[in-house]
């Protein structure tokens, strides 16, 4: 008799720990009306993919949206240690710079500190 299939953990990525890492401290940092948000693109299924495409997902959007008071908004790729961007990636940050938009890559939380003062984001261990 057959033993029943298992059903398989999802590998965890490489690049969850330091994103996680990277929303907690913008949300420990950023000032009252800045706003961290995260925009999922990882769709678990063919299927999930399929629909998420349908409904305006798009190959390539950086990891991490900041919007701020002032109507700006900037956005960050989060990467590994030993990270690269994607092509899709590498085309939205292209777009990003023609059309007047922030965009960083960022691998550490240090690395996002640089970036956030880099762009004129206050923190509040900026104050």
């Amino acid at each position: 008799m057959s033993q029943p299939a298992r059903a398989r953990a999802r590998p965890v990525r490489t690049e969850q720990p330091i994103h996680i890492a990277i929303v907690t401290y913008l949300r420990a940092v950023l000032r009252p009306g800045y706003l961290a948000l995260h925009i999922p693109m990882n769709a678990a299924t063919k299927t999930a993919g399929a629909i998420a495409k349908a409904m305006g997902a798009l190959a390539g959007v950086a990891d991490i949206l900041i919007l701020c008071p002032d109507a700006r908004c900037a956005w960050l790729e989060v990467k590994k240690a030993d990270g690269r961007q994607h092509a899709e990636q590498v085309e939205f940050a292209a777009w990003c710079q023609r059309h007047g938009h922030v965009y960083g890559v960022a691998r550490s939380i240090d690395e996002t500190r640089a970036f956030l003062a880099s762009v004129g984001i206050p923190t509040r261990e900026a104050a």
